[in-house]
């Protein structure tokens, strides 16, 4: 039975939630439910932690008060339950130094190699509460965060017996907070916008005689994804559907002592038009000076605008480090 973190997360501070009533329903029907307390951090990541719960989860039965909307929903979500099961049953590839390593992106929690620290287990079960009612849940493995579906949540109309019982635990009035935080503008457009996938994958070359790539590690995407892709289990393309990347971190050595890590900052509206403009199967090429001072982005052989970017010496070990 697998055991987890639940977290609660928002697109930002001003868009506030506070659960009244809820309950995680598993397959096993364990006693499941939210942490204590409001939505925090950033969209996908609450950024607190609280105490695990066990069972596979299949569901959400969610009343909450939406501060900044003055409104009480009603989340009833199934989530897709074999989905949910299949990755129930994965454990993904956190580090490849250890011997137990098998170069492999996932396997299965039974296996010998899930055992050791390379591979971790479903970690966290992660809801995030956009205006409007909508709401998108991730199951998170480590690093890894993988989006198991978009739900709706329906206005309660007649809303005395919740807002009853949230106001008695509570200093706050609802007046107080409806005059501090109401925004009569929220909409949940740009946490839409974020799903909106393209086909593209991220290559880095150098004309460096000794340059060995080692992987794209903790890449972060607006959507809420995360993802580690390590060089020793790619085998051939890594063309994937993807949504905008919002950070991608990739790592290289040309020789022993010379390792180094590359983060690039991407802004979202520029990087949809220019998955728009370049069509399917896209490649993002990150191009690395043969001194290793510095490197160029491209996109499809163009080259490509980002937030910023930067590059240092790392002294990460891997399975394909120089040793």
């Amino acid at each position: 039975m697998p055991v987890y973190n639940i977290e609660i997360s928002h697109p930002d501070n001003n868009f506030i939630i506070t659960p009244v009533v809820d309950k995680i329903i598993t397959l096993e029907d364990t006693n499941a439910s939210l942490p204590y307390g409001s939505s925090s951090g950033s969209w996908g990541m609450s950024g607190k932690m609280f105490t695990e719960r066990a069972g596979t989860p299949i569901g959400a039965d969610i009343v909450y008060f939406s501060r900044y909307e003055d409104t009480f929903y009603h989340l009833k979500a199934n989530f897709p339950v074999e989905r949910v099961k299949e990755l129930a049953r994965r454990a993904y590839a956190n580090s490849d130094d250890e011997s137990c390593y098998k170069g492999k992106e996932y396997v299965d929690v039974l296996e010998e190699e899930a055992k050791c620290n390379n591979y971790r287990k479903m970690s966290d079960l992660v809801f995030g509460f956009a205006p409007k009612g909508v709401v998108v849940v991730w199951l998170r493995f480590g690093i890894q965060q993988i989006e198991i579906g978009q739900f709706q949540a329906e206005v309660i109309k007649d809303d005395k017996e919740y807002e009853e019982k949230l106001f008695s635990t509570i200093s706050q009035t609802r007046e107080d907070i409806y005059n501090k935080r109401f925004l009569a503008d929220a909409s949940p457009d740009l946490w839409l916008s974020y799903r909106q996938k393209y086909t593209w994958e991220p290559i880095a070359t150098s004309t460096h005689k000794d340059f060995h790539f080692l992987g794209f590690i903790t890449n972060k995407y607006y959507n809420g994804k995360r993802e580690k892709v390590l060089f020793s289990w790619l085998k051939g393309s890594n063309m994937r559907e993807r949504a905008v990347p919002r950070e991608l971190t990739f790592y290289f050595t040309t020789s022993k002592g010379e390792q180094f890590e590359g983060r690039v900052f991407f802004d979202f509206d520029q990087m949809s038009e220019a998955f728009k403009k370049a069509g399917p199967n896209a490649k993002i090429e990150f191009k690395i000076a043969s001194d290793n001072s510095d490197y160029e982005i491209f996109l499809n052989g163009e080259p490509l605008e980002v937030k910023s970017k930067r590059l240092f010496k790392n002294d990460m070990i891997f399975k394909d480090s120089y040793k």
